[in-house]
């Protein structure tokens, strides 16, 4: 899979980390193949910094607010910082969804029983 096609679509953080890692990883090896070894040490600043911003612009929009956050920052984030700081806003976004459904059934219930009371009279 080509890395430039690779986005978050509907998969989970770490799905998509993981699924991210793969063809990342086929992209270093043909990188590292063809560089001096007194060279390595500047290419592999680039190449982090490089991964992370392509992770990062890889997400879904809901994670906007974040990405930008941990793009800005300054010292950078490492890639795995990213993934900590994504990780806590997926667990936020997925607790706030939580309760928003809770609200809306139990105004659903709270409808219905009212509607059910004023029929009977």
């Amino acid at each position: 899979m080509c890395i430039a096609n690779y986005k978050q679509g509907n998969l989970s953080i770490e799905q998509f980390y993981a699924g991210f890692l793969n063809p990342w990883s086929e992209y270093t090896g043909i990188i590292y193949s063809k560089i001096p070894k007194e060279s390595l040490k500047a290419l592999y600043l680039v190449y982090a910094e490089s991964q992370r911003d392509q992770f990062l612009m890889k997400l879904r929009p809901e994670f906007e607010a974040v990405r930008a956050s941990l793009i800005n920052q300054s010292p950078v984030s490492t890639l795995d910082e990213c993934l900590g700081e994504l990780l806590r806003e997926e667990r936020r976004l997925a607790t706030q969804h939580e309760l928003t459904q809770d609200t809306v059934t139990e105004m659903n219930v709270a409808y219905m029983t009212q509607g059910r009371g004023r029929q009977r009279r």
